[in-house]
């Protein structure tokens, strides 16, 4: 019963919200600046360490922004990345967000803020470790 009523409001906090954006882009906000607006509101609410801010709408004070077709040997986008090494880009944003990889900066693109770029050495380490998914280990049946 609690865990309805707790959805309820979850869908009525929603629809609210969606009539706060709708009211906005009515009024003539264009949407990078609502972007930028709710990402500085969220991070004034909920601060957050650097290693959790990897994906961030917009780049940060110290991040190396590159040129489409202009990063330097090395380094990848993950939209890219996602492409070659055949992994989802949410995969590869969440290992950047948990540290696993180092974000080396972004590069301008469709999205705002950019892409994420990392090395691609130090991608290729990670995606070739062994992963602990944890859990107890099988027995052997042979």
């Amino acid at each position: 019963m609690e865990s309805a009523m707790v959805e309820l409001g979850n869908i009525a906090l929603k629809e609210d919200l969606i009539s706060i954006i709708d009211q906005a882009i009515d009024a003539g906000l264009d949407a990078e600046t609502f972007a930028n607006m709710v990402a500085e509101r969220i991070d004034m609410r909920h601060p957050v360490d650097d290693r959790l801010a990897a994906d961030t709408v917009s780049a940060g004070a110290g991040d190396t922004l590159y040129e489409p077709g202009d990063l330097p040997p090395g380094l990848i986008s993950l939209p890219a990345a996602a492409e070659v090494y055949r992994r989802p880009v949410g995969t590869l944003r969440q290992a950047v967000r948990n540290g696993k990889v180092r974000r080396m900066g972004r590069q301008k693109g469709a999205a705002p803020g950019g892409y994420v770029v990392v090395n691609r050495a130090e991608l290729e380490a990670w995606l070739a470790a062994p992963k602990n998914k944890g859990g107890r280990p099988r027995e052997n049946r042979y």
